[in-house]
């Protein structure tokens, strides 16, 4: 099938007019009906037969793929997965195809698509079979995640720096103060280990600072970027360590900012100071 045409492997089997037969012009409107709806569909849709070769793609398809207006029927699937991926994916392709089932997006099934022009890029692929005519072809919807896998990559890597700090980390909600994550070094630090750290708040670790008082160092911290203040960590084993807190807010360009209280080790300073 392809915009402003009949569909090229049969067309869908419609209820027949009075007469007995199929009403061409009847048959015609559900078509283009039919493309239009899958074309405003913001997700890629693609039908592709048995062999693999697709006989339909709508318009956001086309345009994730860089492809004219029906350029795309014809294709094989594999044409839009990179060289060295297509004899792996004809393999699964012919798996699946042998026992064709609802597979719905997201989990682990994150694959490498390529444009016409070669760009690489991150899909997410979910497959539903019908038949039709005695035929059973694959409907794919396919979703761009490059943007994902990106923020991802970048999210591991920053986690990844914040547990190799020997300096405490913790990422606190701004307004209930229930802290959302805990680096290695606060535990290090504190003597709790992270899981407990992130069922509690930083007023349990802090004795010395009220709920008002922090909440005015992460006010602070929106207004100057940054609220500094040294204050006493209460440590699991009971015994308290002097630390110098900087508190800052980050984020909130898409959602709300997130706390971010960084704790650094006074012990040596002081006794540096004390001799």
């Amino acid at each position: 099938m392809t915009r402003d045409a009949e569909a090229g492997d049969g067309p869908p089997e419609y209820v027949e007019a009075a007469g007995g037969a199929p009403d061409a012009d009847l048959v015609n409107e559900l078509s283009q009906v039919a493309t239009e709806l899958l074309d405003a569909v913001p997700d890629g849709v693609l039908v592709c037969n048995a062999q693999g070769v697709t006989v339909f793609a709508n318009a956001a398809l086309e345009a994730l793929f860089a492809y004219g207006q029906g350029a795309m029927v014809g294709l094989r699937v594999e044409e839009l997965v990179p060289h060295g991926l297509r004899g792996s994916h004809r393999s699964q392709r012919e798996a699946y195809q042998v026992d064709p089932h609802r597979r719905p997006m997201g989990g682990l099934r994150r694959l490498s698509a390529v444009t016409r022009h070669g760009s690489l890029f991150f899909v997410e692929v979910g497959l539903s079979p019908f038949r039709q005519g005695g035929d059973t072809y694959i409907v794919a919807v396919v979703r761009d995640v490059t943007a994902r896998v990106e923020l991802e990559s970048v999210h591991r890597r920053v986690m990844a720096s914040l547990n190799a700090s020997h300096h405490l980390v913790l990422i606190v909600d701004p307004e209930t103060l229930w802290i959302t994550y805990a680096n290695q070094g606060a535990e290090r630090l504190s003597g709790f280990p992270t899981d407990e750290l992130t069922a509690m708040t930083p007023l349990s670790l802090l004795p010395l600072i009220s709920r008002a008082r922090l909440l005015a160092l992460v006010a602070d911290a929106a207004d100057e970027q940054e609220a500094v203040t040294q204050t006493d960590l209460l440590c699991a084993d009971g015994l308290r360590v002097p630390v110098e807190l900087r508190v800052a807010l980050v984020g909130g360009s898409d959602g709300p900012p997130e706390c971010v209280i960084f704790g650094q080790d006074l012990s040596e300073r002081r006794r540096v100071e004390a001799d």
